[in-house]
């Protein structure tokens, strides 16, 4: 279908944005040595959010160090609202993006429970 053409070519210049990026960093190595869905995570974050050594700076260090400790602390995406003083969390994102991407990784405990209870603590804020 032509919606399925668009977001293939939406993710092809997602690609090439990251794989820009990344060279601009100069760790094209470190990226090529990822699993693949530690790359498919870097490449959510560029089609969703541009640049994610902008937006998401430390996340995006750690997933190329493959820290996973750190990703589990950084991932959060949320939104300025005009009413609020906080950055407003994007619950479902978030949720989505660590059970996909970051829950099955070794993380400690502590991380792991503090993340858990991160997530449970927007989603009562915020749900």
């Amino acid at each position: 279908s032509q919606a399925d053409s668009l977001l293939i070519a939406d993710l092809d210049t997602a690609k090439t944005t990251l794989l820009g990026n990344i060279a601009k960093e100069g760790r094209l190595d470190e990226y090529h040595a990822l699993d693949e869905n530690a790359k498919l995570m870097l490449l959510d974050y560029t089609f969703n959010t541009g640049n994610p050594f902008k937006t998401h700076p430390k996340m995006t260090n750690a997933v190329l160090k493959s820290d996973w400790d750190t990703v589990a602390n950084e991932f959060g995406r949320g939104y300025e609202h005009p009413d609020y003083t906080e950055n407003v969390p994007l619950l479902y994102r978030n949720e989505s993006t660590y059970d996909f991407f970051i829950k099955d990784r070794p993380i400690s405990d502590s991380t792991r429970v503090n993340t858990v209870k991160r997530l449970e603590k927007a989603r009562q804020d915020w749900g």
